[in-house]
């Protein structure tokens, strides 16, 4: 296994903190390769792909090529119609190049679970609240 750096997503710069991507021996559906993570949120497929497809292959657009995966729904990038139109390489960028599961933490309040309310916990979720943020305003804002 391989511990190469985790690729870069513009519209989730950190997706261990979300719990999108952790760490695993698993070997990649798409590569074949086991590179020291894997992704663990959501994908949109006919084929079930679950913690199964590394953040390399979907970086690079090679996990929606070959196994025809989504990771975002397409129809949900961009805030509902409340913003102005995102051009179609963005959403493209984000549901197929951008890992999910940030998705979850958008929708409003942040997990809870009050068995583990540890100050590292809550600092884990104040991370994704600013990865929140980020990615709405990338996606609002830079096109």
């Amino acid at each position: 296994m391989s511990h190469e750096s985790l690729p870069k997503f513009k519209y989730h710069p950190n997706p261990i903190a979300t719990g999108s991507v952790e760490r695993s021996d698993v070997k990649c559906v798409c590569c074949g390769q086991a590179r020291g993570f894997v992704y663990t949120g959501p994908v949109y497929s006919v084929e079930n792909y679950e913690d199964c497809i590394c953040p390399w292959c979907i970086a690079d657009g090679s996990a929606h090529e070959k196994l025809e995966a989504s990771f975002h729904d397409e129809s949900g990038v961009g805030g509902g119609g409340e913003w102005d139109e995102v051009p179609g390489e963005v959403v493209e960028e984000v549901a197929w190049r951008t890992p999910g599961g940030i998705i979850r933490i958008c929708g409003g309040r942040l997990p809870r679970d009050p068995g583990r309310n540890t100050p590292g916990r809550r600092r884990e979720f104040e991370s994704a609240r600013e990865d929140r943020n980020v990615l709405h305003s990338r996606i609002r804002w830079q096109t």
